[in-house]
């Protein structure tokens, strides 16, 4: 099944979010169910010259 990494960084300016995920289905389409399982995250923190930038 479908490994995806997503990335976000949202409107607190503390850091990069990056997932690993692992999605899987269940049944058929248009019936299908999608569990997900994460692999691994973490958030990097901005350095505080990053966020003066920002």
């Amino acid at each position: 099944m479908p490994r995806v990494i997503g990335l976000m960084s949202g409107s607190s300016l503390d850091g990069l979010d990056i997932a690993y995920v692992n999605f899987s289905s269940i049944g058929n389409y248009p019936e299908e169910k999608w569990t997900f399982d994460i692999i691994h995250a973490e958030t990097i923190p901005y350095s505080s010259d990053w966020i003066k930038k920002l």
